[in-house]
Parts: structure tokens; C-alpha cells; sequence
């Protein structure tokens, strides 16, 4: 892509940044995303399990946002809370997919509990089986209250949901 005027870094904290192709979607939308606004995306992988509070500044130094992806297992959560931690205390955009999403959360118990952030109240918790939706595929999302969150979502959008375990929030307006 010729012309494009800006560049930005984003620092993607991940279990598998050793695998080329482990986060290549997210890579890609990354990359689309800077297309999009005029800008070259530079995405600096770092390993979660080699960040600790000790160095969390030095390894993510010159970020323009933090990207914490999905993962099994508990190696590396120390590193990506820490990442998430960092985020917030020096106002860096962060995005957190699945379990990067989930360690905002005050505890989740997909492997072991564990203990979040807190930034958001609530768990993430196994999803409850008697729940009518399925655990994989395309479903249709019906929103029950505005929220800043949603400001980009319509209702009735279709989101393809693939996970056995959810978050459970205790603060209402995040429902």
C-alpha cells in the first residue's frame, strides 16, 4: 500500500508469537485497520511469559496501543495482566481478545481461578449448559441497553461466538 503518512506500534503480548501464523487474522486486521486510517502498523510480538513487573516498562516502551490475544493454560497470565496493568496506568489503548478481555475481569476460572485486574467487576465463569445458545457459530446479538461498548454494534448484528466460558458482570451498566 503506497502513501500511507502515519505509523503507529502496537505491542501484541501472546502465549504463541513464536508460530507465525498463531494470530495471523489478527495480524491482518491490524494491518487493514492502519490501511484504513493512512497508517503504516509496525506489530512488535512479545512472548506474555517474558514480561514481569520488573520490566513490563522496557518491554513495552514505544507502544501506541497493547494487543493481549486469546491463549490456554495459565503460562504467560502473569505477563498479560501485567500488560494490561501497564495499559491503564499509562493510558495506552488496549484490546484485549478472549482470555485479553478476560484477566479485566476481577477473577475467571477456565483454568484455575485466578485472580484479574478488577477493572471490570464480575467473573468469567464456564457458561451456564442449560443456556439456549450454542457454544459455537453464528448468533444473533440482542442488545438490552445502550452502552458505549455497543456504540458499533446494531441489534440483531450476527457475532460468531466459539467459547465455553463467559463473563459474568456484576456492574449493570455493562449489560
Amino acid at each position: 500500500v503506497k502513501g500511507l503518512n502515519k505509523e503507529l506500534t502496537i505491542k501484541m503480548v501472546g502465549k504463541y508469537v513464536q508460530l507465525p501464523d498463531a494470530y495471523l487474522s489478527v495480524n491482518e486486521a491490524l494491518r487493514h485497520a492502519g490501511y484504513y486510517e493512512n497508517s503504516t502498523v509496525h506489530i512488535d510480538w512479545i512472548n506474555a511469559e517474558d514480561i514481569n513487573d520488573e520490566n513490563v516498562g522496557d518491554m513495552l516502551k514505544g507502544a501506541d496501543g497493547i494487543l493481549v490475544p486469546g491463549g490456554f493454560g495459565q503460562r504467560g497470565i502473569e505477563g498479560m495482566i501485567e500488560s494490561a496493568k501497564y495499559a491503564r496506568e499509562n493510558n495506552i489503548p488496549y484490546f484485549g481478545i478472549c482470555l485479553g478481555m478476560q484477566i479485566l475481569f476481577e477473577k475467571g476460572y477456565e483454568v484455575t481461578p485466578t485472580e484479574g485486574l478488577g477493572f471490570l467487576k464480575g467473573e468469567v465463569k464456564l457458561m451456564d449448559v442449560q443456556a439456549k445458545i450454542p457454544h459455537m457459530g453464528w448468533n444473533e446479538l440482542i442488545l438490552t441497553q445502550d452502552h458505549p461498548l455497543m456504540k458499533n454494534i446494531k441489534n440483531g448484528d450476527y457475532v460468531y461466538f466459539v467459547h465455553s466460558y463467559m463473563a459474568y458482570p456484576t456492574d449493570d451498566e455493562l449489560i
